[in-house]
C-alpha cells in the first residue's frame, strides 16, 4: 500500500502542476482578450514541447474539437477528483474508492482515441515523433488503470490500524 499511496500522491502533485499550467492552455488560451498563463509558462508550451516533441494536440489555434473536449473535461472533472484525490490519499480516506474507479476508467478510456489519432491521423510525423509522443501520454492511461484494479481489488483501500486484530498481552 505504500507504494500505491506514494504514486498516486505524486501523481495528483504533478497533474495539478500540468493541467493548470500546460493542459489548461489549450482550452483557456484568452480570457477577456489576454491570455491569462504568465509568458514563461506560454513559452514552454511552445517554444520548447512543442518544437522539441512536435506534439500536434496541445496548440490551442489548432487543437481539434475532441481534443479541446478532453482537455475541458480534464480541466473541470478530472482536477476537481485530482485535488479531491490528493486530500484523500494523503489522508487515507476510504470514500476516494469509488470516485477513482470512475476517474481511472475515464481518464484511461480518454488516451485511446488520443492514440488513434496519434497513429493513424495525417500529422506528418515520423515513427520517433510518434513514440515519443506515446511514452509522453502513457502515464495517462497505465497509472489511471493501476488505481482503478487496485481501487476495484481492495473494498476498503486503507483498512485502519484499530481494525487489525490486536495482539493479546499477557
Amino acid at each position: 500500500m505504500a507504494f500505491f499511496l506514494s504514486l498516486m500522491k505524486w501523481y495528483c502533485l504533478i497533474h495539478i502542476v500540468i493541467t493548470v499550467c500546460f493542459d489548461s492552455q489549450t482550452v483557456v488560451p484568452d480570457v477577456g482578450g489576454s491570455n491569462w498563463h504568465p509568458k514563461p509558462l506560454q513559452n514552454i508550451l511552445r517554444e520548447f514541447y512543442v518544437k522539441e516533441y512536435k506534439d500536434p494536440f496541445v496548440i490551442p489555434e489548432t487543437a481539434q474539437p475532441w481534443f479541446k473536449s478532453l482537455v475541458w473535461s480534464e480541466v473541470t472533472l478530472q482536477f476537481a477528483y485530482i485535488l479531491l484525490g490528493l486530500y484523500a490519499f494523503s489522508a487515507k480516506k476510504n470514500w476516494i474508492r469509488i470516485p477513482s474507479i470512475i476517474y481511472g476508467t475515464h481518464v484511461a478510456t480518454t488516451m485511446f482515441p488520443i492514440y488513434a489519432e496519434l497513429f493513424f491521423g495525417k500529422w506528418g510525423l515520423s515513427d520517433a515523433q510518434k513514440t515519443n509522443i506515446f511514452f509522453i501520454y502513457l502515464p495517462y492511461l497505465i497509472i489511471p488503470t493501476y488505481l482503478v484494479i487496485y481501487m476495484w481489488l481492495h473494498p476498503t483501500p486503507f483498512p485502519s490500524s484499530s481494525s487489525a486484530p490486536k495482539k493479546k498481552s499477557n
